[in-house]
């Protein structure tokens, strides 16, 4: 069972690299700041001074479809109808 939310906060679950998360413990540790501290500093500087919104990749346009000719149906081979199923439902 998690632990209860302070007035005005909101609890976040997700997955960090192993490597990532030991650096910013580190980093916390060394500056005697708590891992909330250095979060919160970190995505408030990122929305402050966000980078550029990525480009879509270009849509390559597809190659044409080949020409269709006009095919006829095909006719059955003998001129009869098949016999109805004997038996069964």
């Amino acid at each position: 069972m998690g632990r209860k939310n302070t007035k005005n906060t909101i609890q976040l679950g997700m997955e960090l690299s192993q490597e990532l998360v030991h650096a910013v413990r580190s980093f916390a540790r060394s500056r005697e700041e708590t891992l909330r501290e250095v979060v919160e500093l970190a995505l408030r500087r990122h929305l402050a001074n966000p980078p550029p919104k990525p480009e879509p990749p270009p849509i390559i346009p597809l190659p044409p479809f080949p020409p269709v000719a006009a095919v006829e149906p095909a006719k059955p081979a003998s001129g009869r109808k098949p016999s109805p199923r004997k038996g069964g439902k």
